[in-house]
Parts: C-alpha cells; sequence; structure tokens
C-alpha cells in the first residue's frame, strides 16, 4: 500500500537534510493544499514517512533524529506520490499522464 505520510524539505537542502529543515510527517491530503498553495513544488525534496529513522550519536546529544537519507528526492520524481496527489484531488488520471 502506497505511504500514508510524507516528510518534506527545501528544494536545495543537502542530503541529508538537517534536522531543523525537515517537516512533516503531512498526510497527502496536506501535501495537495500545500502544493496547490504554492507553497512546496516539484523541486521540493521528499521522503515516505516509512522510511527508517536512526539516532546519530552526535545527533543524540542534539536531541535530534534524521530520516534515512537514501529516500529522499524531489518531489516531482516520485511518481507514487504524484498518483496520490491526482486521486486526492478527484482528477481523471490516463496511463499515459501517470508515466510522465
Amino acid at each position: 500500500s502506497p505511504p500514508q505520510t510524507w516528510y518534506t524539505a527545501s528544494a536545495g537542502t543537502p542530503l541529508p537534510p538537517p534536522p531543523g529543515s525537515v517537516q512533516g510527517p503531512f498526510r497527502v491530503a496536506e501535501l495537495a493544499e500545500m502544493l496547490a498553495a504554492g507553497v512546496i513544488g516539484g523541486a521540493t525534496l521528499v521522503t515516505a514517512g516509512t522510511a527508517s529513522v536512526y539516532d546519530d550519536v552526535e545527533d543524540d546529544k542534539e536531541g535530534g533524529l534524521e530520516v534515512d537519507t537514501g529516500m529522499w528526492r524531489p518531489m516531482a520524481e516520485v511518481r507514487m506520490l504524484k498518483w496520490q496527489l491526482l486521486s486526492t484531488a478527484g482528477l481523471p488520471v490516463s496511463p499515459a499522464q501517470h508515466a510522465r
């Protein structure tokens, strides 16, 4: 089943995103609202809420956690999320449109 929640970081944020730059978790409906309002866009970095979370020894001193860095991608490159966003909006989507 598709991820129910997602985390975001601003476009251009270095990987791994510093703990203070990660926002979320967001449900797909919330991301759809943020996208419509122009708060996020195709270059916004996202990762699924099901990604592994781990403690880094140095971050532990500051009480910070990081989401698994191998999973961050620009939103425009995450087909599953694009499909979820279109489904949430109630838009008809053909297989050809989904392939883009």
